[in-house]
């Protein structure tokens, strides 16, 4: 548990078992498991994205049709939105979480669970 001022915050790192083959032995392929893993997780699924670690990361959000925010506020969040982190709500069944899970391995972003609404 990590906790930050009042949030505690638990890290598990089965998904990352998953990706690297260390994981529950199953005949799926890495990201089948990783894709089925996330949808059967409890919560509201959210991502924290690198738009600086992926350009396609800022395009993929604007076409998904999903809210999304950057957290970079006022004057940074103006300036270098192209290279900001992002925030977003994932559908455990939306096509986002598929292209995203497509992408898994290259340091874009993380994986969160909440049972808050977006912006709390």
């Amino acid at each position: 548990m990590i906790q930050c001022g009042r949030t505690l915050l638990r890290v598990d790192g089965s998904l990352a078992e998953v990706m690297s083959g260390g994981g529950v032995g199953s005949e799926r392929e890495p990201k089948e498991e990783a894709l089925a893993t996330l949808r059967g997780l409890p919560g509201k699924l959210y991502a924290v994205l690198d738009a600086a670690r992926d350009p396609e990361i800022l395009t993929l959000l604007r076409r998904s049709g999903y809210r999304y925010e950057s957290l970079w506020k006022g004057w940074a969040g103006e300036v270098y939105g192209d290279v900001a982190p992002y925030l977003v709500r994932l559908r455990k069944d939306g096509r986002l979480l598929e292209q995203l899970v497509e992408g898994l391995g290259r340091g874009v972003g993380v994986y969160l669970l909440s049972y808050s609404p977006f912006g709390t």
